[in-house]
């Protein structure tokens, strides 16, 4: 038996924006820009990069942005010149990443700029923050101007959603729709966090509980007692039965 209880609803995001998020590796010192929740949570959560939260909103059609990867460097770059693409991807040691397909859209008022850093393997960071990309210089970025544009600064964090889930297992490991005669073992509880492209949380709460079918054995035993002594008879020859009493024990 699997139920869902204390359902909170979440606003539904919005199908003509989808939020940018930004990841650091300190190893390498390189930022990630990605619009797949899921990839912002395995990365900062399994891979060693630190979630740096939604940076901008991005429109869902426009100019496509793609994704190059250079295994050489260890970094990304990030472009809707598709020129750029094919040049840096005929021989200079970069890749098509996400498949070849856009990896997410330009379009908007706001402007992102990118800056480019010789001295860290040829990284490339893209900012909507214009004090941020003038300080950048100082620390050995040069600056390489509005390479796409926003629809604007990331929306207010998003609600929170929080399902809680019942699994009722046999201790064979079948879902059980009824636990009707069976007897509860043990139990475990499990949480699980997950954040959408506009940032609304689902936190899923799942309990299951384990159960043992109980099944009723039947014994009969006969039980001879010397009515004299009140000793209990291993042979009844030479012995008269007076009496029998019946009891039962559960």
């Amino acid at each position: 038996m699997l139920t869902v209880i204390g359902l909170q609803q979440s606003v539904k995001a919005s199908a003509t924006e989808q939020g940018i998020y930004r990841l650091y590796n300190p190893i390498t010192g390189e930022h990630l820009f990605t619009p797949d929740a899921n990839e912002n949570h395995v990365l900062s959560t399994t891979a060693g990069w630190k979630a740096e939260g939604l940076v901008w909103e991005a429109p869902t059609s426009g100019q496509a942005v793609y994704r190059l990867y250079n295994p050489a460097l260890h970094n990304h770059l990030y472009t809707t010149d598709k020129n750029e693409v094919k040049v840096l991807t005929s021989g200079s040691g970069w890749q098509k990443d996400n498949n070849g397909k856009p990896l997410f859209y330009s379009g908007g008022g706001m402007p992102v700029y990118r800056v480019y850093n010789a001295k860290l393997n040829g990284q490339h960071l893209l900012t909507i923050d214009k004090n941020e990309y003038n300080i950048l210089p100082q620390y050995g970025w040069q600056q390489e101007g509005a390479k796409l544009y926003a629809l604007g600064k990331p929306s207010t964090a998003g609600t929170t959603q929080t399902k809680r889930v019942t699994v009722n297992k046999s201790d064979k490991g079948a879902i059980l729709s009824s636990t009707t005669g069976y007897v509860k073992i043990s139990s475990g509880v499990n949480t699980v966090t997950s954040t959408d492209s506009k940032g609304n949380k689902t936190v899923t709460i799942t309990t299951t509980n384990i159960w043992h079918k109980a099944v009723a054995t039947q014994k009969t035993v006969t039980i001879n007692i010397n009515e004299v002594t009140g000793q209990t008879l291993l042979s009844t020859a030479g012995f008269t039965k007076d009496y029998q009493t019946t009891s039962l024990v559960k």
